[in-house]
C-alpha cells in the first residue's frame, strides 16, 4: 500500500507528503481514516484499507475537518452549508485583511478587534515550540488568506431585536503553470453580515474551519465553503453568581471567551445578593466595605467598564442582576455570626426584610431609612447607583440599559412594613411596583 497521500498545497502542482511524517522525526506508523459511521478511525498503514474508509485527509486534523458533512462547526449552522472534502495549508502569517466595509469607524474598530482576536486564537492553536520559531511568508508555496468583510448596520449595542445571521463564503483558486502571473494559490474569504455581531460569529464559525496539523506542521483549513447562518433562539445565555461564589475578572474574561466560541450573546451576571454585595458604589461605598467578602473580592466600576467591552467584541451582552429587597442582606447579617445570642433574635423575626432591618439598627452600619433596598426611597438608590456608573463610563451604559432588579419580598406588605417601621415620609419615595424589572 502507498503511504503518500494526496495533500492540497497548491502551487503549480498538488504536493505528495508521507503521512504521519514530521520533518524533524520518524514517520508514524499510523494513519485516519473517515469511515462511515464511525468518524475518524485510527489505522494502521501497512495493513489493507477497509471498504467503505475515505483515506483522502490521512491526518487526525484533516480527518476531523472532512469527515462529517457539517466538519466540526458548533453550533450547526441552521440555513444552507456546502463543505468541501479537500484542504489547504497556511501558517497565521499569511493571512490578509483585504477590506473592511463598515457604515462608522466604531463598527470597523470592533471588526479589527474580532479580527486580532482570530488571529490570536490561531497562533494559540499552535505549539509553543513552533510559535518560537521564524514564522516568515518566505514559504512560496503556500497560499495567502485574503478576508474581506462587508457590515451594513452601524448598530453596535446588542438587543433583543439585533440581527445576527451571516453569510460566509470560501474559495480557494490553485495556481498553475497556466497563471504565471499569479505564483501563489489564494483562498479568498467573504464575510456579509448585518451587524457586527453577526460578522462576529463569521469570523468565528470560519475559526472552526481551520486547525493545526501537527503532522504537516501546519494550518489546514477546507479549500471551500458556503455557509449561511442564523441563530435558534434570540437570547442564548449563561448565569453566574459572583455574591455566592467571586470570580475574579482574568476568570469571568475566560468565561466569556468561551461563551463566544459557541455564540452565546447573554452573560447574566447575579452580581449581589445576600451572602455578599462586591459591587463598589460610587455613591454608596459602604455596601462594598461591609458586604463583600474581602477588599480584594470586589468590582470596581473600571472592572466593569472593562468587561463590558470585552465582551462585546465578543458578541456577549452583560446583563447584571441586583436583587432587593431581601436578598440585601450582605454588609450587615455576616457581623451577627459570632453571637449566638443575635443570630436567634435575628432568625425569630422570620421576615427577611425585618431581618436586614434589625441587623442594620443594632450595628448601625448604614442608615436603615436610605438602605432599605426595595422599599421607599431606598429603590430610587439601587437604581441611582446603576445610573452613577452608567455616567461615569460610557461604554457601561450600552450594557446596563438593560438590568435586572430582582425582587423576592411581596412588594405591598414589605412597604407596608418598611413604612410603618420608619419615620420615612411614604410621599417622598413610593414604591412602584412595575420597577422590579429594569428597562
Amino acid at each position: 500500500m502507498d503511504t503518500k497521500f494526496l495533500f492540497f498545497i497548491g502551487l503549480f502542482s498538488i504536493a505528495q507528503i508521507p503521512v504521519g511524517q514530521s520533518r524533524t522525526g520518524e514517520a508514524s506508523p499510523w494513519a485516519w481514516a473517515c469511515r462511515t459511521g464511525r468518524g475518524c478511525v485510527k489505522v494502521a498503514k501497512d495493513l489493507p484499507v477497509e471498504e467503505g474508509d475515505n483515506m483522502n485527509n490521512p491526518t487526525l486534523a484533516g480527518c476531523k475537518l472532512t469527515c462529517n458533512d457539517e466538519s466540526v462547526l458548533w453550533p450547526k449552522p441552521r440555513d444552507a452549508i456546502y463543505l468541501s472534502k479537500t484542504l489547504v495549508s497556511f501558517l497565521p502569517v499569511d493571512i490578509r485583511i483585504n477590506r473592511i466595509n463598515a457604515p462608522s469607524s466604531e463598527v470597523k474598530s470592533l471588526t479589527n478587534e474580532a479580527i486580532a482576536i482570530f488571529r490570536g486564537v490561531l497562533r494559540k492553536s499552535i505549539p509553543e515550540a513552533f510559535r518560537r520559531r521564524n514564522q516568515t511568508a518566505k514559504d512560496g508555496q503556500r497560499p495567502q488568506i485574503h478576508i474581506e468583510v462587508s457590515i451594513t448596520s452601524g448598530d453596535v449595542r446588542l438587543g433583543m431585536e439585533t440581527q445576527e445571521s451571516y453569510n460566509l463564503h470560501v474559495k480557494t483558486i490553485f495556481a498553475t503553470a497556466a497563471t504565471p502571473a499569479n505564483p501563489r494559490s489564494t483562498t479568498s474569504v467573504s464575510i456579509t453580515a448585518t451587524t457586527f455581531f453577526g460578522a462576529r460569529h463569521a469570523i468565528e464559525t470560519l475559526s472552526q474551519i481551520m486547525a493545526w496539523d501537527k503532522t504537516l506542521e501546519s494550518m489546514i483549513m477546507l479549500t471551500d465553503a458556503n455557509i449561511s447562518d442564523s441563530p435558534a433562539f434570540v437570547h442564548r445565555g449563561l448565569i453566574i453568581d459572583t455574591s455566592r461564589n467571586f470570580f475574579s475578572v482574568p476568570v469571568i474574561k475566560k468565561i466569556i471567551d468561551a461563551m463566544s466560541y459557541d455564540q452565546l450573546n447573554v452573560f447574566h451576571w447575579h452580581l449581589t445578593d445576600s451572602q455578599s454585595f462586591p459591587f463598589v458604589s460610587t455613591r454608596e461605598p459602604r455596601l462594598a466595605l461591609y458586604g463583600a467578602y474581602s477588599s480584594d473580592q470586589v468590582y470596581h466600576p473600571e472592572d466593569i467598564k472593562e468587561l463590558v467591552h470585552y465582551a462585546t467584541v465578543r458578541g456577549v451582552k452583560i446583563v447584571p442582576e441586583f436583587d432587593a429587597p431581601g436578598h440585601v442582606g450582605s454588609g450587615s447579617l455576616p457581623h451577627a455570626q459570632g453571637d449566638p445570642q443575635q443570630q436567634k433574635e435575628i432568625q425569630e423575626r422570620g421576615d427577611r426584610l425585618q431581618r436586614f432591618r434589625l441587623a442594620l439598627e443594632r450595628y448601625r452600619l448604614l442608615d436603615v431609612n436610605k438602605i432599605l433596598l426595595g422599599c421607599v426611597n431606598g429603590w430610587d438608590l439601587l437604581r441611582q447607583q446603576v445610573h452613577d456608573m452608567k455616567d461615569e463610563h460610557r461604554m457601561v451604559l450600552k450594557a446596563l440599559a438593560d438590568h435586572h432588579l430582582g425582587v423576592d419580598t411581596p412588594l405591598e406588605s414589605a412597604v407596608q412594613r418598611a413604612q410603618s417601621s420608619t419615620s420615612q415620609d411614604p410621599s417622598q419615595g413610593a414604591w412602584r411596583p412595575h420597577q422590579h424589572w429594569g428597562t
